[in-house]
């Protein structure tokens, strides 16, 4: 019955998103496997200063975010 049922425009952007959000994350968990340093996704809250300073030298602003993190553990 589900499948007769159409999703709209916004509905079927979202899951798109979410499918590609997905991914992303399998493919990050695989690198980690590779590297020998498992990972695991959290949510977490940061400031939006902290989140932007990250974000402003490179696409790889998770990862520097996670090293500096280790580094402090």
């Amino acid at each position: 019955m589900w499948d007769a049922i159409e999703d709209t425009p916004e509905e079927a952007a979202r899951m798109r998103a979410l499918s590609k959000s997905k991914m992303e994350a399998e493919a990050v968990a695989n690198k980690s496997e590779e590297s020998g340093n498992p990972t695991t996704e959290v949510t977490l809250w940061l400031d939006v200063e902290v989140v932007d300073k990250f974000k402003a030298f490179g696409d790889d602003w998770q990862t520097r975010i996670n090293e500096v993190l280790r580094a402090h553990a």
